[in-house]
């Protein structure tokens, strides 16, 4: 639920989620329900509220990273309810004018609908996703060689559509159906003879598509009876080449003028030059 993740990891600098949408988090460290079946190591569930169902509300924002707009309300005479937010950075506006690179770049959206069929029965679409992008361009470091231009673009989102059913005052069903997506993209280049020259690309993406069906039951305060089942099929596709790397040697001359410290030195070699 990031922007800028790594491959194959939900992490990132950035965060996806509006914290305006959360109503309740639940942090599972170890021994979680089963309901949480195929998640290794730890779970965090977030549930989200719902929409204002007897007013409009509107809500912008605007800091250094950049401006949000939220808004709430209801609809067809207050059986639905929505709450929609977007969010978009300008900091390359503030930055660029500084003479600064690697400017990041990235926007996000989150809705949540929910319709109700009745007095038992309610339909619910949630949906968030978010886009990033990052450009380093003539960053000429001598410990960077090569490494001068790097492109990078992704996106991320999930969505899906929940039919919820109260079958007494202490059960109710869920069935569930969605798709979750993240993408990475990227190039490393360097401009040769005023031609670009791509030693590395990166184009993979990762896909979960699943149907699950949930009933809860509560036996009493203290106990709880539920039971489930989840179907996945995920898509993966994983493609990078890379060119082969370069091994760049630096030589340090001594007060003498002779060589110190080269590719093949010894590790007293080293101590012996950052003595001098």
């Amino acid at each position: 639920p990031n922007h800028f993740g790594e491959v194959g990891a939900g992490g990132g600098a950035v965060n996806i989620l509006n914290t305006e949408f959360v109503e309740r988090i639940d942090f599972f460290a170890g021994g979680f329900p089963a309901r949480y079946g195929d998640k290794q190591s730890s779970v965090m569930d977030i549930s989200l509220r719902e929409g204002d169902y007897d007013h409009y509300n509107w809500d912008m924002e605007i800091t250094m990273a950049g401006v949000g707009l939220l808004a709430e309300g209801p609809f067809i005479n207050g059986k639905g309810s929505y709450i929609n937010s977007f969010r978009r950075s300008f900091l390359k506006y503030i930055i660029k004018s500084a003479g600064l690179i690697a400017i990041p770049e990235y926007w996000n959206a989150q809705t949540k609908v929910v319709y109700n069929l009745g007095l038992r029965n309610k339909l619910m679409f949630n949906a968030v996703g978010g886009w990033n992008y990052i450009k380093i361009e003539d960053e000429n470091r001598p410990d960077l060689q090569g490494a001068k231009n790097v492109e990078h673009t992704g996106y991320q989102y999930t969505a899906g559509l929940t039919y919820k059913s109260l079958f007494s005052k202490q059960g109710y069903s869920l069935i569930s159906i969605g798709r979750s997506t993240s993408t990475w993209d990227a190039e490393v280049y360097q401009y040769k003879n005023g031609i670009k020259d791509k030693y590395f690309t990166r184009d993979n993406m990762e896909s979960d598509n699943f149907i699950k069906g949930d009933v809860v039951y509560k036996i009493s305060p203290i106990l709880e009876f539920s039971a489930g089942v989840n179907t996945k099929y995920g898509q993966y596709s994983l493609n990078e080449e890379a060119d082969p790397d370069t091994v760049w040697a630096y030589d340090y001359l001594n007060e003498n003028g002779d060589t110190l410290l080269y590719l093949s030195s010894t590790l007293e070699d080293y101590y012996d030059m950052v003595a001098i």
